[in-house]
């Protein structure tokens, strides 16, 4: 009989743990996971501003190129009066 009502103590404290750690499991899972989607979310919002603030450079560079080329064409040209 004391077998028995050990022995079923045993299994219960057993189910119990078993059943605690994955609770914690998933627990830590599921904080993981929200906690790497922010960080993406975060690192993508960086991304773009960077990326615009280069597009901006870029065309500026192209513009005050152009403006350079063409007042050099102009200068070449044999229409252009001083």
């Amino acid at each position: 009989m004391v077998v028995v009502v050990v022995n079923v103590v045993v299994v219960v404290v057993v189910v119990v743990v078993v059943v605690v750690v994955v609770v914690v499991v998933v627990v830590v899972a599921v904080v993981v996971v929200v906690v790497v989607v922010v960080v993406e979310e975060e690192e993508e919002g960086e991304d773009k501003t960077t990326r615009r603030t280069k597009r901006t450079k870029k065309t500026k560079r192209r513009r005050t190129r152009r403006k350079r080329q063409l007042k050099k064409l102009l200068k070449t040209s044999p229409n252009y009066v001083t």
